[in-house]
């Protein structure tokens, strides 16, 4: 239907899908009768099946260079006349050319595809000039003339056009600065919120510069750097392969102990640098049917950049989510191996050594319950959705999507000494119960949240233990 109403128009548009809904012939024949022609080649082009791949490129874009003749196309007729306001007493044939832009595009399809393209050529302002690429052929070249200078070349500026990518569709890129996800823990031990910002060029998914900006009960602090991203698309903006190098700065907050040690307290800052390389196929980021995720990573904090303490830490977090039958039921597993170690100072810091417990730990245990510079942790899930489809309107502010039942067993140990990490006789077990509400907030951003109860049920379990709760959700924008 788009395509429809991008070739007749918004008024042939409507009144063809009135006079379809009111009658009973069939809408190619409306259709043709209402715009005055044939068009049997859209219906015949955009009825077949989706000629992926299809996708369409601006692969040159030369602007501002000084003219040689008049505008022609590369076909060797008149180039579209540039858009936009001339100086008073002028017109078009008489105004100056002062810059020429040479532009190309290109189309890779698996058929043969007709639809018109518009390529604008922005000036200052409100100064435009637009450009028809509008026949079957792979490539389309132009030169045009304008009297201000071009600062940005855009293929489809209205975004009309099915294609794969739009990464290389505008030259240069402008720069963009959104708020990617924000996230939110709170559970009986623990607080924490967090924000990701991405710097990009628009459209360029394979590269940005990523901050994180957040406060916890341990640290309030940030990371930033470059991020480079690549290999399979998982949709048209992530990819399997995922690098990300940070420097990152958090002040200590000198509350944050080790209950078992609650005499020893460590404050000051952390400075340093870290790489992460992350991999995933995962599609639904909020609820993930059929995925493998694995994260390898390595920080360094050194005095010489900022930091009170001297260490290094490393690990690696492997998760996987399967249907069992179906794809209401899931299964989940989550490994994760990690080890510190000082380097320089006799201590890695509280706030930098590994919880037993937590959101991210055994979530039966309180997080200051047992810090260690050594952990190893195993979490398993049995997911089940209760309601699919819900589609429950708040306000017009959240839509709820789906509900789902989550039952976990998560087991792990934490020790200084990494010899004595793997023994099992001494590793902590919990178990619990939670649901996960699936919603999108203003109809546009998903988002996902949970709640859940757990109690740890080792052998060590004793009289003082506490159910613990915990609340979170993670809103992508």
């Amino acid at each position: 239907m788009t395509k429809l109403r991008n070739e007749v128009g918004d008024p042939v548009f409507s009144a063809t899908i009135d006079a379809y809904l009111e009658g009973d012939a069939p809408l190619r024949a409306v259709a043709a009768a209402r715009a005055g022609r044939s068009l049997d080649w859209l219906f015949d082009e955009w009825t077949a099946p989706y000629p992926e791949p299809l996708n369409y490129t601006l692969v040159e874009a030369r602007v501002n260079e000084t003219p040689a003749s008049a505008a022609v196309s590369s076909a060797g007729s008149p180039a579209p006349p540039p858009a936009g306001n001339l100086p008073p007493g002028s017109d078009e044939s008489s105004a100056p050319a002062k810059y020429e832009h040479h532009v190309a595009a290109e189309r890779t399809s698996a058929r043969p595809i007709r639809e018109p393209v518009d390529i604008q050529i922005e000036g200052p302002g409100s100064e435009r000039a637009r450009l028809v690429w509008d026949d079957d052929k792979q490539r389309a070249e132009f030169v045009v003339t304008t009297p201000w200078r071009a600062r940005r070349v855009t293929l489809d500026p209205n975004r009309r056009l099915l294609e794969d990518t739009r990464v290389d569709d505008v030259r240069p890129h402008p720069l963009q600065l959104v708020l990617d996800s924000a996230d939110v823990t709170i559970t009986s031990s623990e607080f924490g919120v967090s924000g990701l910002f991405v710097a990009r060029q628009r459209y360029d998914y394979r590269k940005d510069i990523g901050m994180i900006a957040f406060y916890s009960d341990r640290s309030v602090g940030f990371t930033v750097g470059p991020r480079v991203h690549f290999g399979t698309p998982n949709d048209p903006t992530s990819y399997r392969h995922n690098i990300y190098g940070f420097y990152a700065f958090a002040g200590l907050r000198r509350a944050f102990r080790d209950d078992t040690r609650p005499e020893i307290k460590t404050d000051g800052q952390l400075g340093g640098v870290g790489v992460r390389y992350d991999y995933t196929d995962e599609y639904w980021y909020n609820n993930p049917t059929d995925t493998t995720k694995l994260r390898l990573f390595a920080d360094l904090y050194d005095r010489r950049l900022g930091s009170s303490f001297d260490y290094a830490d490393w690990g690696v977090r492997l998760s996987i989510v399967r249907p069992l039958l179906t794809h209401r039921t899931l299964g989940a597993v989550e490994l994760l191996n990690a080890f510190s170690s000082p380097t320089g100072s006799d201590r890695v810091p509280n706030q930098g050594r590994y919880s037993l417990g937590g959101d991210l730990g055994v979530r039966a245990v309180p997080v200051q319950a047992r810090l260690g510079e050594n952990l190893a942790l195993a979490r398993f899930e049995l997911r089940q959705m209760l309601a699919p489809e819900l589609d429950l309107s708040i306000a017009d502010v959240v839509v709820l999507r789906r509900v789902q039942l989550r039952l976990f067993v998560d087991t792990g140990h934490v020790e200084d000494r990494r010899e004595s990490l793997y023994r099992l006789h001494d590793f902590t077990v919990g178990v619990g119960i939670g649901a996960a509400a699936f919603y999108d907030f203003m109809g546009f951003y998903p988002a996902v949240a949970y709640i859940a109860l757990a109690e740890r049920v080792d052998r060590y379990s004793g009289v003082d233990n506490h159910v613990q709760f915990l609340f979170g959700t993670r809103q992508a924008f």
